[in-house]
């Protein structure tokens, strides 16, 4: 019989799977309220739609061992999560980078005029992802995908590690750009249109808010599972609603920053100083044609 840890630990996984779905719901529509085709909203649907899937699983496996404890597919389960939840997180973390980018447009540091802080980012993420799936592999197969065996394995806790550190590089960045996006609603004319805008339809505050909790209750899991191994596993479920919230908050940012009307009659901006390839992060939204600044 399951511990009592254990059992919270697949309950978790099916209460945070609805509210997960639900974010990711919105996000969807989110992107079809300006939808026009471009790489960067292709990317974020599929992604959103591979993070639904990913939800999808997430309930019915979990769903799955309360009606049988031990149901055989259940290891391989947590794996193929482990592994969407990495693959459509490359797509969160950039969409994080570009909202943090746009908030900060137009300033002359090196980290928000040139692509290479960019591709040290992202390359340090897909690295770092790719450690950790290879860790969570390794344990299940060298433990005979045992799953019991495998979270008290030393590869085991060094995913677990690597997961949290992960997590913690995607959502430093994502709250420092919602906290600075209000705080330059208060001093630019540009911004203070965009957090009008973006009140129509998404309660931003709120949603930075459930982002900062969530991820505080993931920290917690993730050090809990170092020190209770066999039982505690909450977390893989966790960071899935970690990853949709920070999906959602990026895309409405990005979606208002994106758009004419939240520039603002009369105001000029040269968006082109975003980065070095005369095309700013923000635009990568919408085609260029639809930037333009009236004057």
């Amino acid at each position: 019989m399951p511990g009592t840890l254990l059992l919270l630990g697949r309950l978790t996984g099916v209460l945070i799977a609805g509210p997960s779905l639900l974010a990711n719901l919105k996000t969807l529509y989110t992107i079809y309220i300006g939808y026009l085709g471009t790489p960067l909203q292709k990317a974020s649907r599929l992604s959103t739609v591979a993070a639904m899937a990913t939800d999808i699983l997430i309930l019915v496996m979990n769903t799955e061992f309360f009606l049988d404890n031990n149901w055989a597919p259940y290891s391989a389960s947590v794996v193929a999560v482990n592994l969407l939840k990495r693959a459509h997180s490359v797509t969160v973390v950039y969409v994080t980078v570009v909202r943090f980018r746009a908030v900060n447009r137009g300033r002359t540091s090196v980290l928000f005029r040139r692509q290479w802080p960019v591709y040290v980012y992202m390359g340090l993420y897909l690295l770092l992802s790719a450690a950790a799936v290879v860790c969570q592999l390794y344990a299940y197969v060298s433990t005979g995908w045992v799953s019991s065996l495998a979270r008290v394995s030393d590869t085991f806790q060094v995913y677990r590690v690597l997961t949290f550190v992960l997590a913690f590089q995607y959502i430093l960045l994502g709250v420092a750009a919602d906290l600075q996006f209000m705080l330059f609603a208060r001093t630019s004319a540009i911004h203070e249109a965009a957090f009008r805008q973006i009140r129509v339809f998404h309660n931003h505050l709120q949603y930075l808010c459930y982002e900062i909790v969530v991820f505080v209750g993931f920290g917690v899991s993730v050090v809990w599972g170092v020190i209770n191994p066999l039982d505690v596993t909450a977390f893989t479920w966790v960071e899935q609603l970690v990853l949709s919230l920070m999906m959602l908050n990026g895309v409405s940012l990005i979606q208002v920053l994106s758009t004419e009307s939240s520039l603002g009659e009369g105001n000029s901006l040269d968006l082109s100083r975003a980065s070095s390839g005369g095309r700013s992060d923000v635009q990568n939204w919408i085609p260029a044609s639809s930037m333009t600044v009236r004057s």
